[in-house]
C-alpha cells in the first residue's frame, strides 16, 4: 500500500517536471525567434545586394526606415 503510495508521488512528481521542462522549452525557443528576427533595414539592404530592389527603391525603403 505504501508502496503505491510512493510510487504514484513519484510519477506525480516526474508528470510536473516534465510540464515545466516543456513550457520552459517552448518559452524559450518563441523568445529566440524572435530575438533572432532581422532588422527592417538589414533585409532592405540584402535585397538591394541580391539585385531583388533598385537603388531608388532601396534609397526609399532606407529614407522610411529612418
Amino acid at each position: 500500500m505504501i508502496v503505491m503510495i510512493v510510487v504514484s508521488l513519484l510519477f506525480l512528481a516526474l508528470l510536473v517536471v516534465g510540464l515545466v521542462y516543456l513550457i520552459r522549452y517552448l518559452g524559450v525557443s518563441g523568445a529566440a525567434v524572435k530575438s533572432a528576427a532581422e532588422d527592417p533595414l538589414e533585409i532592405a539592404r540584402k535585397r538591394y545586394a541580391r539585385g531583388e530592389i533598385t537603388k531608388e527603391q532601396y534609397e526609399e525603403l532606407k529614407k522610411d526606415l529612418m
